[in-house]
C-alpha cells in the first residue's frame, strides 16, 4: 500500500485535488494530510511540526494544487527524512496572471518574482505534473526542465456529482449551457456574439452561469446588440449548477484567444461528457490530445462565432448526431477519465520518478 502525504496549503475540496485523492484511495493508497491554510512563518512552522509527527507513516510528499509556495519547505523535509517530493503544478501562476488574465504587468518585479518561484519549485521537485501534455511541454521549455521529470495527468471529473440524468424531459427549446469564471481564457464574448446570430429564434436559449473578470463587459455587449435569448445567471451552489447543466441539450467549453487556452482542457469539458451532454468547444492542441472532432466532441474555430452557430444548428437538426456525440463522450470518460484511472497513472509516474 502506497502511503502519500498530501502536503501544504492545498484545498482538499478543489476539484483537481478531490478527484486524485478519491482515485488514490480507490487504488488502495493511504492518504495522510499535512495541511495548513494560515499565512506567513506560522504556516510553515505548523507544517514542520505536524510533518515531524507523521513522517514515518508516509512514503512520498505530494504538494497538491495550489501549493507552489510550499515546495521549498517540502524539499527540505524530503531531504531530511528521505522522501521524494511530487509537485502537482496543475497550471502556471506566472502564465495565468501575467499573460492570460493580465493582472500582473510583464517584466514587473511581481512578474519576475512569480516566475522565479515557479522555476525554483519545479527544479526542486522530483516529479512535476500538469493537466495536459501541451502544458507539460510549456513547463519544460519555460523553466528549462528535463522532460523526463515533467509529466501530465488529465483532470477528469467527479463522477459521483457529474453524471447523466436518468431521463431528460423533452423541451421545445434547445438549451445551450455554459458555466465558468468569466476570465479571458473562457471567451464568453464569443458565446454572446454567437447567441446574437440566433436573434428572433425562440427555439434556442443560451444559459450562461458564473461571474468574474469579463462579466460586466460581456453583459454590456449583449445589451448593445439587443440579445434577448441569453440568460446571465450568477454562480450557483454545486447541486443547482449540476442540475442546470444536466438539463441542457448542449454544453459549451472554452473559446478564449490566450495562449493558455490552447494548452488546457477545462473542467467543464470533462464534466459535460461525464453528464452525457454533447460538447462544443474550441479547437486546440490540448483538446485534440484526448478528444476527436465529430466523434466525442465538436470543435470550432474560436475566431469565427459563425462556426459555433453552425455547430449548434447541426446538433439541433440532427438529434441522432447529438446522441452519438454525447454517447461517445461518456464512453471516453468511462474508459480514460474516471478518478481511479487517473490516479493509477499518477501512481505509475510516482513509482518511475
Amino acid at each position: 500500500m502506497k502511503k502519500i502525504c498530501y502536503f501544504g496549503s492545498f484545498l482538499a475540496d478543489y476539484s483537481r485535488n478531490k478527484i486524485l485523492i478519491q482515485g488514490l484511495k480507490e487504488n488502495n493508497c493511504e492518504i495522510i494530510f499535512c495541511q495548513d491554510s494560515s499565512y506567513g512563518v506560522s504556516h510553515y512552522l505548523k507544517l514542520v511540526k505536524y510533518f515531524i509527527k507523521i513522517h514515518k507513516k508516509c512514503d512520498v510528499i505530494l504538494v497538491g494544487t495550489i501549493g507552489l509556495y510550499d515546495i521549498p519547505l517540502a524539499w527540505i523535509l524530503g531531504k531530511v527524512f528521505g522522501k521524494k517530493v511530487i509537485f502537482d503544478a496543475f497550471i502556471s501562476f506566472y502564465d495565468t496572471y501575467v499573460f492570460d488574465r493580465k493582472v500582473i504587468k510583464k517584466n514587473s518585479f511581481k512578474a519576475v518574482k512569480t516566475y522565479l518561484w515557479e522555476y525554483v519549485a519545479c527544479h526542486l521537485a522530483d516529479l512535476v505534473y500538469l493537466d495536459t501534455k501541451k502544458h507539460a511541454e510549456y513547463f519544460v521549455k519555460t523553466y528549462n526542465l528535463r522532460s523526463s521529470k515533467v509529466k501530465f495527468v488529465y483532470v477528469g471529473a467527479d463522477s459521483q456529482i457529474f453524471k447523466p440524468l436518468i431521463s431528460k424531459k423533452i423541451s421545445k427549446k434547445i438549451i445551450v449551457n455554459f458555466y465558468g469564471s468569466f476570465q479571458p481564457l473562457q471567451g464568453v464574448d464569443y458565446i454572446v456574439r454567437a447567441a446574437g446570430m440566433f436573434k428572433g429564434r425562440r427555439d434556442v436559449l443560451f444559459q450562461v452561469i458564473g461571474d468574474g473578470q469579463t462579466k460586466s463587459k460581456v453583459i454590456s455587449l449583449a445589451k448593445r446588440k439587443s440579445i434577448h435569448n441569453i440568460q446571465f445567471i450568477g454562480w450557483k451552489k454545486i447541486g443547482e449548477l449540476v442540475r442546470l447543466a444536466q438539463k441542457a441539450d448542449i454544453s459549451l467549453g472554452i473559446f478564449g484567444k490566450t495562449s493558455k487556452a490552447n494548452r488546457v482542457i477545462p473542467n467543464k469539458a470533462y464534466e459535460a461528457i461525464a453528464m452525457g451532454n454533447p460538447l462544443i468547444t474550441m479547437k486546440s492542441d490540448a483538446i485534440e490530445e484526448l478528444f476527436t472532432d465529430m466523434r466525442d466532441v465538436i470543435l470550432v474555430d474560436n475566431n469565427d462565432p459563425q462556426e459555433l452557430v453552425d455547430a449548434i444548428n447541426l446538433l439541433i437538426s440532427n438529434p441522432k448526431l447529438r446522441e452519438k456525440i454525447a454517447s461517445s463522450g461518456l464512453q471516453l470518460f468511462e474508459e480514460k477519465l474516471k478518478a481511479k484511472i487517473l490516479a493509477k497513472k499518477l501512481l505509475n509516474l510516482i513509482n518511475e520518478s
